[in-house]
Order: structure tokens, then sequence, then C-alpha cells
């Protein structure tokens, strides 16, 4: 990444009392090798803007205090103002690697002294971001002819117009997975550290045709890709549908959409597309591993079961760590909604998105999932080992009976 994009404030701030041997008053203060010029030329080389943090357009001050010992070392190293866990473990790293300080004395004797440093991060303006995300594509381009089909996973970076708009860093987390047969957009409605949630649908035929510099034209069957490379490409296509998304796709326009694969990709969404791929790993007496379709629910009535509400449309993969449920609303068109998790695994069966549920097995390929519900009801389903269905293993490139081989 471009270091001309990150922008470091530092101000030295009071000292303070730290521990025993940390001393609240001091003769002197302790001193970075060759002084303030120094320290802060020290964190400009060595700290980096994490990809995700600009792609997300993440800024902030994250104050860091850490402990310059009677040695001269630093430790203690700690956050005192949170600002994003990306910014904050870069913050921490950089101020870890310092050289040895002159340390501060009191009565003429060296002491610990606790430092308080608070350090800016910042796109210094949204023009800047622009040019380096351009710089991205560009150096990762090969040619107007596109050389080279993309494949697999895909983050929208950029949104550029032909009618002298500026370009626009989209304020939302979408994806292209690009298939042996088609491709697909990941929208993300739904992003925390608990749970990840997206939407998919169908957007066009494999393979993208590489058209060069040959408009879209007005009835918006143009759709073309040029400058493909590697790690990115770029997508074309003619608006003719008026919206009203902060201008976003201005009405009767050309928009170039900017992909990469390497800036800014979500790793639960490598988890969501890995998971999908069935790239499992089998692990022995976990028979819960896989693919898993929900028959339908069970209701008892006095000692006996009945399977009623039949579902076609909910399935459930499962790795050692995670857990996605793929709702399933037009297997034709790829529409469907997926949220991972983590799974906790018990003695009983498992805990996912803070529920738990109880397993009762019927052979290795069968089971039925209990869990109470909010209001005190008990909810029960039946559950079937069996793979995506046709048109989505096509994408994903599996063949899978839900099964870990």
């Amino acid at each position: 990444m471009k270091k001309a994009i990150l922008f470091i404030l530092i101000s030295l701030l009071t000292f303070a009392g730290y521990a025993q041997d940390t001393y609240i008053r001091n003769e002197t203060k302790p001193i970075f090798p060759g002084g303030n010029d120094s320290l802060m030329s020290f964190l400009k080389a060595n700290l980096k803007y994490p990809d995700k943090c600009v792609a997300d357009s993440i800024e902030g001050k994250v104050k860091v205090t850490f402990v310059v010992r009677k040695d001269g070392s630093v430790n203690n190293v700690a956050v005192a103002k949170s600002v994003n866990p990306l910014l904050d473990a870069e913050a921490c790293r950089v101020v870890g690697l310092m050289p040895t300080w002159k340390p501060g004395t009191f009565e003429g004797k060296p002491v610990s002294v606790r430092y308080t440093l608070p350090i800016t991060f910042s796109l210094k303006n949204r023009g800047n971001l622009v040019s380096t995300l351009k710089y991205i594509f560009e150096a990762s381009a090969q040619n107007e002819k596109g050389t080279q089909d993309p494949k697999g996973l895909y983050r929208l970076l950029l949104l550029s117009y032909k009618n002298n708009k500026s370009p626009n860093i989209p304020p939302f987390e979408q994806y292209k997975y690009i298939g042996a047969n088609c491709f697909v957009n990941f929208s993300v409605y739904l992003s925390s550290d608990s749970i990840y949630r997206v939407q998919t649908r169908i957007d066009g035929s494999y393979p993208l045709k590489h058209t060069g510099d040959v408009p879209c034209g007005e009835d918006g069957k143009g759709i073309r890709v040029y400058d493909s490379g590697e790690t990115g490409f770029i997508y074309s296509w003619y608006c003719k549908t008026q919206q009203n998304s902060n201008d976003l796709f201005p009405y009767h326009s050309y928009i170039d959409e900017w992909y990469n694969n390497k800036v800014g990709v979500s790793e639960r969404m490598k988890d969501i597309v890995s998971l999908c791929e069935m790239k499992l790993k089998p692990e022995k007496g976990n028979n819960l591993i896989g693919c898993w379709h929900k028959v339908g629910s069970i209701t008892k009535v006095g000692s006996k079961e009945y399977l009623t509400k039949l579902d076609n449309d909910l399935y459930f993969i499962i790795s050692d760590v995670d857990g996605l449920r793929v709702n399933i609303k037009d297997a034709n068109t790829l529409k469907s909604y997926m949220n991972i998790n983590k799974i906790k695994y018990t003695k009983q069966g498992f805990i996912y998105a803070g529920i738990e549920y109880t397993i009762k097995w019927d052979g290795k390929d069968a089971f039925k999932l209990t869990h109470v519900n909010e209001d005190g009801t008990i909810s029960t389903g039946l559950w079937t080992r069996s793979g995506l269905p046709a048109k989505f293993q096509e994408l994903f490139g599996t063949n899978s009976d839900g099964s870990v081989k």
C-alpha cells in the first residue's frame, strides 16, 4: 500500500505513574534516539495502513500506552483508546519495534516511565485514496484484451464514470464470485465480529467478454470487461434505470466497477466461499462436518412424531469451526441469504449464534435438531445429508452429496 495515503499525528503527552518503580515526577523524560523528529520518522517509516481499513475508509486516533524502563527498553504496550482492531494492532506492533530509548531519571537515577502516544490514522482525502486504488489496478492489469480470464472472489473497490463525475468509493461491501459457468454478486448486508450475512444473486454468464473500448450501448447488452489481470479486472456497464443511491449509479451513464482479489477482501467472505466450495477437513469422530438439508419440522402429538412444514430451501454447511446457513430463495437465479457464525461443539450437539442445539442421530446421514425458542417453546427439525442444489454446485465447482471426502 502506498505510504502517501498514511498521515500520522503524534502528540507526546504528560507522563503518569505506572507501577512501583514508575515515578509520577521525573527530572528528565525518556528520549527516543534522535528526539521527537526521529520518533515521528520512525513511525512514518514503519506503520502500514491495513488494506481492509483502506478499502472500508476506516480512520481514527489510537492511543497507545507503554513503559520505557530503566534500561531504555519498551514493554507493557497496551491500547488506551481503541478505534478499530486492525488499526489498534498495527499501532501496538510498531511501538513494539521501537529501539532502546534514553531512560528518564529521578534524583539522578534511571526510572521506568509510562508513556502515552496518540497515533492518528487518516486517509488524507478521498482523491489520494482513489489514486492509490487506481494504481493497484494499473500495476496488476495486463492489457485491454484481457489475456487472462478472472476466476474466483473479487471485491468491488471503486466506481468510476465516463461523464466526468468524480470516482466514488462504494459505501457498501460487494463482491463478485466468478465460477465455471457463471458469476454471482455477494452483497454484504450485516458485518460484525460475531456474524456475517450476505445476499447472493446471479449476475451473468461465463466467460466474460473482453471487448476493449467498445461502448456498452444503451440497450444494456454491452457489459464488458477489460484490463483484467492476475489480481483484478474492470467491469463496465450502462445504467438505464433511474436509481436513488446517493448518485452512485447515475441515470443514462457508463459506469466502471473496479474489482480486486487482494485488497480489502474480508476473511469471513473467504470463509463463506471456502464452505460453499466444500473445502472441509474431515475430523475423526465428528460426523457433523459436511452439508445438510432441512427436510422439515417435527411436531409431536402424544407419543408420535409427525413431519410438518416441509422445507426445500434451507441448508447448513458445517466445518470444525464455522457454520454457514444458506437460505435459498431461487435456485435458478442463485438468489440466497447466507449467514456465517462460529460453531462450538458440546456433548449433546453444538452452540451456534448463541443458541444451544441438541442432536439426536438417525444413522450417519440424518439427525433431529432441537432448540428452545425465545418464547420457551421447543422446535425440532429433521436434517439429512445433501449437497447444495445443482446450479450452486456448478457455480462453486463441486459435485457433492454433502459428505466430506
